[in-house]
């Protein structure tokens, strides 16, 4: 600034250099030690920065920051020496409820700034972002800044760029290179095949419109396979609900629930918590806790073919065993009371009172006791649950058509080699003893 000619002749004092500023109208971001050093130095007719303003600071915007990874969707894992396996493709990524998705970072306000005249100078508000629950996601109770998963699920984002989370999932095609194996937090339906290596893995129910090739299938659910399954003795299929294929070869099968193959079981070991039913059985083991049901069993070239049905003599072992170790229990618990009985007589004063050592005695045979209980009510519980599977289905059955030489049948540990073709019959066994009988018309 320019100091004026009226001061040409004449230095100004502090104060008057001052007043003559803010009769200027200067009145922000003076510089009060530039002011003095041009007093002491009279410094005049010179430009010298004596007030400064302030710039506005700008805000910074609001924006959402993703919590989960999706960097390696649709990209092969790489190992440490570099190579891909291009299997592994990453296409799903799986999110259980609860777990988090998305944060809000919210905006920051900027500051004004002024000029020398003391003039504010407004910035603009930053815009905040916006934390838009989609299909299966939730603000969370917690925190309000956080999109959390409502269920468990895959994430997907949808057109608008919104995060969900889908329990249903369509694959249009094939499990193949282009999809990488697959494994879903929910129910997943494939409108092609699964090819030879690609394995699947569902938590929910699984639906396959095609084949299965030799590969690992996994349902937490039930599961149908229009198609067939033809794989290799290290094929498997596990299913924790109910099983329905068209037909299988080469495959290892366990199921929670019942199995259903519209066509043949050939050379399969196939493995059924409940019933079994299938057109013909050809060779492999059928292992069947409720019963079996086939048109033909093993065939006329008398391929080796076993079909074991029952599991009443597993579950009458396991129930045998476990009373026992209940017995076992309660005996020690009878011990441990007789134990705290003679500590009371012996080691109580005459105020009623146990001594200290007999006290912590005492108190240890209590801490036994009460986790010797909690073995008992464990134990009494199993008890209870066997009783009910055995009750409901005490007299598994075999019924068949047709049943070639050379299959085995087993109930628990009875058994008996078909050595004749047998026609329309219902086997059972009772008493330790394999009924053959024919089935009424």
């Amino acid at each position: 600034m320019l100091v004026p000619g009226k001061y040409k002749h004449k230095y100004p004092t502090i104060n008057s250099l001052q007043k003559y500023l803010k009769d200027q109208g200067i009145v922000y971001g003076l510089k009060s030690e530039t002011l003095e050093q041009m007093v002491k130095q009279k410094i005049c007719d010179s430009k010298i920065c004596i007030a400064e303003g302030k710039p506005p600071e700008t805000g910074i915007a609001g924006k959402l920051e993703i919590l989960i990874d999706i960097s390696r969707i649709g990209k092969p894992k790489e190992f440490e020496d570099g190579s891909v396996d291009h299997k592994d493709l990453k296409k799903i990524i799986n999110v259980q409820k609860g777990e988090k998705l998305v944060k809000k970072i919210p905006a920051k306000p900027g500051l004004p700034g002024y000029s020398i005249f003391g003039e504010k100078i407004d910035v603009g508000i930053p815009k905040e972002a916006e934390l838009n629950p989609g299909i299966g996601t939730e603000i969370s109770k917690d925190n309000m800044n956080i999109l959390v998963a409502s269920l468990n699920g895959a994430v997907f984002i949808n057109k608008d760029g919104l995060i969900e989370v889908k329990n249903t999932e369509i694959i249009t095609g094939d499990i193949d290179y282009s999809t990488g194996n697959l494994s879903f937090s929910g129910d997943l339906k494939i409108l092609g095949s699964i090819r030879a290596g690609f394995s699947v893995s569902a938590d929910g129910s699984l639906f396959i419109k095609g084949n299965v090739e030799d590969t690992n299938v996994t349902s937490f659910g039930d599961m149908e396979i229009k198609g067939g399954a033809v794989g290799t003795k290290s094929s498997k299929i596990i299913c924790r609900g109910e099983l329905k294929i068209h037909h299988v070869e080469h495959f290892i099968i366990n199921a929670e629930k019942s199995v259903t193959i519209k066509g043949n079981a050939i050379h399969s070991t196939i493995k059924t918590n409940e019933f079994f039913k299938a057109s013909k059985i050809l060779g492999g083991s059928i292992n069947s806790s409720y019963g079996v049901e086939a048109e033909e069993i093993g065939s006329a070239s008398e391929i080796k073919t076993t079909i074991q049905i029952g599991s009443n003599f597993l579950l009458i072992q396991q129930q045998n065993a476990y009373k026992e170790k209940l017995s076992e229990y309660w005996k020690a618990s009878s011990e441990l009371k007789e134990n705290i009985f003679v500590i009371v007589k012996h080691g109580m004063n005459a105020k009623g009172h146990l001594f200290q050592d007999d006290f912590l005695k005492y108190e240890e045979l209590k801490k036994e006791i009460f986790k010797i209980k909690i073995q008992i009510n464990i134990l009494e519980r199993k008890l209870i649950d066997i009783e009910n599977k055995i009750s409901m289905n005490p007299n598994p059955l075999l019924n068949a058509n047709t049943i070639y030489p050379n299959t085995i049948i087993r109930f628990g540990l009875v058994e008996k080699v078909i050595k004749v073709i047998l026609h329309n019959v219902c086997i059972q066994s009772i008493d330790n003893r394999i009924i053959i009988r024919q089935k009424p018309n």
